[in-house]
């Protein structure tokens, strides 16, 4: 018998409880508890004072005393002499036992279903009206408790366990060498775009939950977490091959169309997996935790849709989650500082200016790439107060070099799509933050990836506009790795074009690339945009981008990104030529 197969009030401390205080109450030796819920059909909770009558499990639902309570179910059903009354005496139970007298009340839920009987059995005690009154009582007690409790582990819109249930089975659970579980987190995608309603919202989730349970089968165990996030446990996929079939199955169920009156929906799902067995995953919460790891670690994955929780992918999200747990910790303690890297007018070799670049030595994994923890800062809002201190580090260091060096060096800071509109609500704190360091607006370049604002054009144009009216230059990045049409071009409020380094460092092996970059220099004159080439790392790509007519250059030839005593070290070397 599946352990989730058992009735639930058999887990439940209260069920004991009761049958204690029954027992209080009246002087009889023997209550029990039975349920009828067509598979298990036992007897799970007794109690008995001196004499054994009824042990749990003992005896088979259909030979026992409360089947004939099931039989006549609207009324009590109350036996005087079991060896003399017509529907005992001739039981099996009855013979081996004797005689005895016998109480048995039905319970019924609210809905009408009945779950089974609270009976009572003494072998010289005499139930009395006030005695079935009492049981009668309890008995409906009972069925309230039990229908608390299937609010508790039944999902009511799907009829699922809950997640509370999945915890409890758990709790309980003992593994077998053929019976490691293995846990299906599934997430519906974009269900929020065709959740337009209650009713329909309700109808897609109902029609996914049956899918869901169908491909579980009798021996597994379907869960509706929350919303439109399922938990299958399936208790015979031994290999990462055989997950993976279910997985498919599971997909292929989901994605079959769902008919209604006006429209097909189709849906489709992401499922991480993760392994029951291994002595540190054995917490449920856990597994379904991993099977998250999983799942997240599905995007930009391409067609495949799901994904077993590895090692990997474990260390991975625990370093992300530390990332993300300890960013501004760190940044209060200075573990960040800014590194810049030089940039120069090609035609000449003057120095023009800067770009900033922030770098994060991290108490417990080292130098952490800008590449891993900006995109957590963005996604968690960090950025904000990550992109402030930023400024302001920069603006310090401006501040220094134009009182030494005068006010000729320009820094690009790079600035996400949140920032932008950060300081769009504060502009005029921007001129002030400009003023008290004595900084030109002019000094500093907002730089954006073509890639994040092109999607928010509508939303950002506006914000960059009202930046770039205080005389913050803005400067496009990665120019050419996006959507690089000349239609939205002309209408972004910007001032220079930086080409990604992609289209440069192939410059003097892949002709295409020479003429993508000539093309790029031509639209930006005609536009009376700057230039910036990125990833210069050679002589002849430097002579290659001043024969096309690039304006200014960056990249390892030029110098790395160094600390700022070192660029400070630069300045001066350039300001005594």
């Amino acid at each position: 018998m599946s352990l989730h197969s058992l009735n639930h009030l058999y887990f439940m401390p209260a069920a004991e409880n009761i049958l204690k205080h029954l027992s209080s109450l009246i002087e009889a030796n023997t209550f029990f508890l039975a349920c009828n819920d067509l598979k298990t059909n036992t007897i799970f909770k007794v109690l008995n004072k001196v004499e054994i009558l009824v042990k749990e499990g003992e005896i088979p639902f259909q030979e026992s005393y409360c089947s004939k309570v099931i039989d006549d179910c609207a009324f009590p059903t109350v036996i005087q002499n079991t060896m003399l009354d017509s529907k005992t005496k001739d039981l099996a139970f009855t013979k081996a036992k004797g005689d005895s007298s016998f109480v048995g009340i039905p319970i019924t839920l609210r809905n009408g279903d009945l779950f089974g009987t609270l009976c009572a059995m003494d072998r010289n005690y005499t139930f009395t009206e006030k005695d079935l009154q009492l049981i009668v009582s309890i008995s409906q007690f009972l069925g309230y408790l039990i229908d608390l409790e299937r609010d508790l582990y039944y999902d009511s819109l799907t009829g699922l366990y809950t997640r509370k249930y999945v915890n409890m089975f758990f709790e309980a659970f003992e593994p077998s060498t053929d019976r490691y579980p293995s846990i299906f987190l599934i997430n519906l995608d974009r269900f929020r775009n065709v959740n337009t309603s209650e009713e329909i919202g309700d109808f897609l989730i109902s029609t996914i939950a049956k899918r869901i349970k169908a491909c579980s089968g009798e021996d597994g165990m379907a869960v509706r977490l929350h919303g439109d996030e399922f938990v299958v446990v399936h208790f015979h996929s031994k290999t990462d091959e055989q997950r993976g079939e279910i997985a498919e199955k599971l997909l292929n169920l989901i994605s079959e169309p769902i008919m209604t009156n006006f429209q097909a929906f189709h849906l489709t799902a992401s499922i991480g997996i993760s392994v029951y067995g291994q002595e540190q995953y054995q917490s449920i919460d856990k597994l379904i935790k991993l099977a998250g790891f999983a799942k997240d670690s599905i995007k930009g994955t391409g067609s495949k849709r799901y994904m077993i929780c590895t090692p990997e992918i474990i260390l991975k999200k625990e370093r992300a989650v530390w990332i993300e747990s300890n960013l501004l910790q760190e940044l209060s303690e200075n573990k960040f500082e800014m590194y810049y890297q030089p940039q120069y007018q090609i035609g000449s070799g003057r120095l023009t200016g800067f770009e900033a670049l922030i770098r994060w030595k991290s108490e417990k994994y080292g130098y952490i790439s800008p590449a891993e923890f900006i995109p957590i800062a963005e996604t968690t809002g960090q950025i904000i107060p990550l992109g402030n201190w930023i400024f302001k580090m920069v603006c310090e260091q401006l501040s220094v070099w134009n009182k030494k060096y005068g006010l000729r060096i320009s820094v690009a800071i790079n600035i996400s799509p949140s920032q932008f509109n950060h300081y769009g609500h504060l502009v005029d704190q921007l001129d002030n933050i400009l003023n008290d360091f004595g900084i030109l607006p002019s000094q500093i370049h907002f730089e954006i990836t073509e890639t994040s604002l092109i999607p928010m054009t509508e939303i950002l144009v506006p914000v960059l506009a009202k930046i770039r009216s205080k005389g913050i230059k803005i400067a496009l990045d990665d120019f050419g790795t996006g959507y690089s049409s000349v239609l939205y071009l002309r209408n972004l409020p910007i001032d220079i074009i930086k080409i990604d380094q992609v289209f440069v460092r192939e410059l003097t092996t892949n002709s295409t690339d020479n003429k993508i970059i000539q093309a790029i220099v031509d639209l930006a004159k005609a536009l009376h945009l700057e230039i910036v080439a990125e990833g210069v790392e050679s002589q002849e790509i430097l002579q290659l981008l001043c024969n096309i007519g690039c304006d200014t250059a960056q990249g390892y030839l030029l110098g790395k990104p160094m600390t700022s005593d070192l660029a400070s070290n630069l300045l001066q070397r350039k300001a005594l030529k």
